[in-house]
């Protein structure tokens, strides 16, 4: 089966697009009158859980990644039984993984007064607020579980996007209410876990209803679940590292610093999630199609892709950190107020943290299509302990600073390179070093227009704040990257690429 690639990454990107301004406008509204309502603390307390339920959620070992990979191959020639087969081995690794996640759970749970450093609110039990966690993760692997994996395969995520902006403006509605009418955290995250709910129901119709062939799971064979487990293994490794690198941050906060600049820093971390979660659906609306391309035409047909990718991630990277150079101080003081802000030096480690993380998506997207997870798995282990070791060093004695700085380094000096000698040179055969110095010379450009920008919006007025100035901030923030990198860039071959691709998926030329 060819998917049409195009015609589904437009539809994926519209829906997706969609459902994240949907995330992002209405949780700024909703953490402010959160924060309004119950205090910063409580936002540091599910900043909490939820780094400490992704350590849990390990569990999972990649069942999900390892199988859609295999996926590929049998969507693209139409064989229906070894799908079903796939899809069986989905199914019955997940009702033992949530038991397994529930389990380890309830042990972890007399080990919680020891992660907090600060007192947790009076009206509160921590240990019922983890168990209500919990159930959130759990439910996830026990309800209906692999049917989003064939909406994915297909390349329609628009299906699984409007699905969730559905519940999820039940369940943001839901939320108003409560915090206005009767503030009560225990409610806010039982209405949480009663959507997930129905998010997974609604899937699971349209999903049989879409493709009945697949309503029935068919048992695998020993040999394809041995597949899996192999893939599934060398996954673990990376599922290890990339939960060390994304929850240890929250963790070391929390045990060094408090629940309070836990809370202040995931409001930070919020609006830099959302912006990146933006971004990747670029990769995501895509990821099915070049599995399929690969699966139909090999993997060279892939690089020029992963060289377009690349350079797209760079320019859009590049606009986003001068806006964030630019922006994040005034938009928090308006948002949350002053008394939220972390200090100046914070946001510019945010802007190398958010930079370097998204130059590593079209390697990790290439890494998970390319199925070659084996060839670096210890990568992200040692990126995670590195991480965590530099975390506990630094933070005694530079705090905020020492925490984003160890991500930073251990991104940029040891992962990142590593990552692309997988790719670049593992996988596409190619010369790693004329890659590397690619993205150097991308970096010292980002650098370079974020410091333009940052001067050019110092000329702005910075008395009173208000919107106008926020607005004209917003605008030479923008203006002044897309400008500079197109003096930069115009005439290169990738430039070219992203303008007509970008036009291709407005509708503004045809083909």
């Amino acid at each position: 089966m060819k998917l049409n690639v195009v015609e589904n990454a437009k539809r994926n990107m519209f829906w997706g697009a969609a459902k994240k301004v949907w995330q992002i406008v209405i949780p700024f509204v909703l953490r402010s009158v959160f924060i309004r309502q119950l205090g910063i603390k409580y936002v540091g307390l599910g900043g909490l859980f939820s780094s400490l339920l992704s350590f849990l959620n390990l569990a999972e070992m990649g069942i999900s990644s390892a199988v859609l990979y295999f996926l590929y191959q049998p969507v693209a020639e139409n064989d229906e039984e070894t799908i079903r087969k796939l899809l069986g081995v989905i199914k019955n690794a997940y009702r033992w993984i949530g038991f397994l996640i529930f389990g380890a759970g309830l042990a972890l749970m007399p080990l919680l007064h020891l992660l907090i450093s600060e007192e947790v609110p009076a009206d509160v039990n921590i240990y019922v607020l983890y168990l209500l966690n919990l159930l959130e993760t759990v439910l996830s692997y026990w309800l209906f579980a692999g049917k989003s994996t064939v909406l994915e395969v297909h390349q329609r995520n628009d299906i699984s996007n409007r699905i969730y902006l559905i519940t999820l403006t039940i369940r943001y509605g839901l939320q108003f209410a409560i915090l206005l009418l009767l503030p009560n955290y225990y409610i806010y995250l039982i209405i949480i876990i009663l959507t997930q709910v129905l998010e997974k129901i609604f899937i699971a119709f349209i999903v049989d209803q879409k493709y009945p062939r697949y309503r029935t799971a068919l048992p695998a064979s020993r040999e394809m679940k041995r597949k899996v487990s192999q893939k599934a293994g060398s996954l673990l490794f990376h599922r290890i590292g990339n939960v060390i690198v994304n929850s240890a941050d929250a963790l070391v906060i929390t045990g060094f610093l408090g629940l309070s600049i836990l809370g202040k820093y995931q409001n930070y971390l919020q609006i830099m999630m959302a912006v990146s979660g933006i971004i990747g659906l670029i990769n995501a609306s895509c990821y099915a199609g070049i599995g399929n391309t690969m699966a139909r035409e090999g993997i060279g047909a892939a690089y020029r892709s992963f060289e377009h990718d690349t350079f797209l991630e760079f320019c859009i990277s590049t606009v986003c950190c001068c806006c964030f150079l630019n922006l994040y101080q005034p938009f928090i003081a308006f948002w949350v107020g002053a008394d939220m802000l972390l200090e100046d030096g914070v946001v510019i480690l945010l802007c190398l943290y958010f930079y370097f993380d998204r130059l590593m998506a079209p390697g990790n997207m290439f890494e998970n299509i390319g199925g070659v997870w084996n060839k670096d798995k210890y990568r992200p282990f040692m990126e995670g302990f590195l991480n965590l070791g530099i975390n506990l060093l630094l933070v005694q004695f530079a705090g905020m600073y020492g925490i984003l700085l160890s991500t930073i380094l251990s991104k940029a000096l040891f992962s990142m390179p590593w990552l692309y000698h997988t790719v670049v040179g593992g996988l596409f055969k190619k010369n790693t070093a004329i890659h590397m110095r690619k993205l150097l010379q991308y970096t010292i450009s980002t650098v370079s227009i974020c410091a333009a920008s940052y001067f050019v919006c110092r000329i702005v007025p910075s008395g009173n704040f208000s919107l106008i100035n926020l607005f004209v901030k917003a605008l030479v923030s923008g203006v002044v990257p897309i400008s500079l990198l197109y003096i930069l860039y115009h005439r290169c071959g990738e430039w070219q690429w992203m303008v007509w691709h970008i036009s291709r998926l407005l509708h503004l030329r045809g083909g």
